[in-house]
């Protein structure tokens, strides 16, 4: 109940300072911020950790109270200007043998490092911490995991990352912690997307819905955060109405005095794939003039923004290479973020029509994301494959292509179930493959089941995103099917 615990600090601080004892007032306002992050999000947090470092009266209290502000704008975010403060407290915490403050500003800066594109730094430091974690409490278990799981997955090990989270979820839930129990349940299905495990993606995330609920009325961005990661979620899976509704949920959200233009861009960003992936152009086009307005210098914000109008160009008929080519001129942030933004880069030109023909490029690039534990992105590459193969006359590779696709647990991002599956089917049919009829049925049913779940969204959902023939497939696949 975070509200609450907020509000029961503050009240003994003023008490506490009352009293004259500065030193337990002190206390207690530290400890209000955490609470105060969740419940009533950043501005409040921020000034409180602000106030803390002008109070702190000793040696112990100013590396505590850099320590908090340094979290704090960690938490907002601003990575880059929370790795001095936290490496301020860090020095601080080691020349008075503050050994507590030691180990969690060591986490702090690897946790930093992690979110700058650093994770061999980010590692090195968490290996720091790590022997003095025997003689440290759940709090700096938990920050710990989370640095570790931030760490991994920078560096493209996403399987690490969330086998981290999943430890972090169970020491939480096993002490009652809803707090950190929803947001790291909310974590692992951010993590688990980009694997492929949609399925276990989605259930991590309605887990993290529900322990969030326990905590009554809350109002951080990790509240937000959680409602546009389950929409995602539910966006690849085809059930854009619940999609809807989590990001109509998550703009309360953003009303929150201290909410960033990342948070805004992050929920616009949101609604203009779901738009997308139901074909409706005109309503991306309104998200994305919403995520122009806001702005923002990050690398990644700006290659999701390029490749969104590269994307909505493609779905006008109009020529996304501008957008492309301003995409491939971003510098990324480290070498380990370049391969991913070339890789997915080159996968949204593949969705808007470049060398989707190609089976031996779509080959090279899906063994490119194969390798930096991108399955979903990998598998949307796969069916372009199939459907590129099918379609240049080799009818039995790509139907022993998709025999494998439909054995495997793993969902493509941002391709819908019933076009994947009309891929599918397309290609058992050429080969006369007597699963087709089977595969048929399925794509009539997730089909079916979009269309219900849109409820009074207009529109049946269009076969963006794909190669520019899978688009015309999916189009007729409807009627040949019927």
């Amino acid at each position: 109940r975070p509200a609450e615990e907020a509000a029961l600090w503050e009240r003994a601080a003023a008490l506490w300072e009352r009293l004259g004892r500065r030193e337990r007032s002190f206390e207690a306002r530290r400890e209000s911020v955490e609470p105060l992050l969740v419940a009533s999000g950043n501005a409040l947090a921020l000034a409180t950790a602000e106030r803390l470092v002008q109070i702190a009266a000793t040696p112990r209290e100013e590396a505590a109270a850099r320590l908090t502000f340094g979290q704090v704008l960690r938490r907002m975010h601003r990575h880059a200007e929370s790795l001095p403060v936290l490496m301020q407290a860090r020095s601080m915490a080691a020349a008075g043998n503050d050994v507590l403050t030691l180990v969690r500003a060591t986490i702090g800066v690897g946790a930093c490092l992690a979110w700058l594109d650093r994770p061999d730094e980010s590692l090195a430091m968490l290996r720091e911490a790590e022997p003095s974690l025997s003689r440290c409490g759940y709090q700096e278990r938990q920050a710990y995991l989370a640095a570790l799981e931030a760490a991994c997955d920078s560096g493209h090990r996403l399987q690490d990352a969330a086998a981290a989270c999943r430890e972090r979820l169970a020491l939480a839930e096993a002490v009652e912690d809803w707090s950190t129990a929803g947001f790291t349940a909310s974590n692992l299905g951010f993590v688990l997307t980009p694997i492929g495990l949609l399925e276990p993606a989605r259930q991590a995330s309605e887990r993290a819905l529900r322990n969030i609920e326990r905590l009554g009325p809350v109002r951080g961005q990790g509240a937000m955060k959680a409602e546009v990661i389950y929409a995602d979620i539910l966006a690849c899976m085809g059930e854009f109405g619940q999609a809807m509704r989590a990001l109509e949920r998550s703009l309360a959200y953003l009303g929150v005095p201290g909410s960033s233009a990342d948070q805004r861009q992050f929920v616009h960003y949101g609604f203009a794939c779901c738009h997308l992936l139901r074909g409706d152009v005109a309503a991306a086009q309104r998200h994305l003039l919403r995520i122009l307005e806001e702005g923002s210098n990050r690398a990644s914000a700006q290659l999701d923004l390029f490749l969104l109008q590269a994307q909505i160009a493609a779905a006008q008929g109009q020529d996304p290479s501008d957008w492309l080519r301003q995409a491939r001129g971003i510098a990324a942030p480290s070498p380990f973020a370049k391969e991913l933004f070339e890789v997915t880069i080159e996968a949204s030109a593949a969705s808007c029509g470049i060398h989707a023909d190609d089976p031996q490029a779509l080959l090279a690039l899906e063994q490119r994301a194969w390798a930096i534990e991108q399955g979903g992105l990998a598998t949307r590459l796969a069916w372009y494959r199939v459907d590129a193969l099918r379609r240049s006359g080799n009818a039995a590779a790509a139907a022993l292509r998709a025999r494998e696709l439909l054995d495997q647990p793993l969902w493509p991002t941002m391709l819908l179930p019933c076009h994947w599956l009309w891929i599918a089917h397309a290609a058992l049919a050429a080969a006369g493959d007597p699963q087709a009829p089977a595969v048929a049925a399925r794509a009539s049913e997730a089909h079916a089941m979009t269309l219900k779940d849109l409820g009074s969204l207009s529109g049946p959902p269009a076969s963006w995103p794909g190669p520019w023939r899978a688009w015309q497939l999916a189009a007729v696949s409807p009627a040949v099917l019927a």
